[in-house]
C-alpha cells in the first residue's frame, strides 16, 4: 500500500530561495529532521545523468543546477524535496537525469513524498509545512493528497484513513 503527497509549483522570485532554505532548515532543526542543503551553481547548465554502477544498478551523477533543501521528516518516508531550477520551478535530480536526453527542458513537475510507512503524524507535518511555504513563497503550489487532509485539515479523519488502509493491507 502507498500514501503519498504530490506537489508542484515554482518561486515567483528566485531571490527568495535562500530565505526559504533558511526557514525550512530552521523548521527541520526544531523538528529534528535531517536535512541537506543544495546550493549548486545556477549559472552553469545542468549535466546530470544516469551512470551504471559496477556490479549492477544506476546512480545519478553530474551537476544538477538545483538550489534548495531536502528534508527527511521520518526515517520511513521519502524525503521532501524543496529544490529549484534557475527559473524557479521545482525539480529533482532524478527528473533532471530523465530529461537529459531532451536537453533539460523547463516544465512544471509533480514531485512526490511517500508517507504510508511513516504514519499519519509525519503525513500531517509535511502537508502543513507545504501549506506554510505556499503562503510565504510558493503561491502557485499545488498539493495532491488522496487522504483529503490537505483540504480538510482534519487530523482525526487522516488518522482513520491511515488505520483503515493499514487494516486492509495488514
Amino acid at each position: 500500500m502507498s500514501i503519498s503527497i504530490q506537489y508542484r509549483g515554482s518561486m515567483a522570485n528566485t531571490a527568495e530561495v535562500e530565505t526559504l532554505m533558511e526557514e525550512a532548515e530552521d523548521i527541520a532543526n526544531i523538528m529534528r529532521w535531517p536535512c541537506e542543503i543544495w546550493d549548486e551553481d545556477w549559472n552553469r547548465p545542468p549535466d546530470v545523468h544516469f551512470e551504471s554502477i559496477r556490479g549492477g544498478g544506476i546512480q545519478i551523477v553530474g551537476h544538477s543546477a538545483l538550489r534548495g533543501i531536502s528534508l527527511q521528516p521520518h526515517p520511513l518516508c521519502e524525503p521532501l524535496l524543496l529544490l529549484f531550477r534557475p527559473d524557479g520551478s521545482m525539480s529533482s535530480p532524478f527528473q533532471l537525469a530523465l530529461d537529459a536526453g531532451e536537453g533539460y527542458p523547463q516544465k512544471q513537475l509533480w514531485l512526490s513524498t511517500e508517507t504510508y510507512s511513516a504514519g499519519y503524524l509525519a503525513h500531517a507535518a509535511i502537508v502543513r509545512l507545504l501549506q506554510h511555504l505556499k503562503k510565504r513563497y510558493l503561491h502557485n503550489l499545488e498539493i495532491r493528497d488522496a487522504t483529503g487532509f490537505a483540504d480538510s485539515g482534519d487530523e482525526t479523519r487522516l488518522q482513520a484513513f491511515f488505520h483503515a488502509l493499514s487494516a486492509v493491507s495488514g
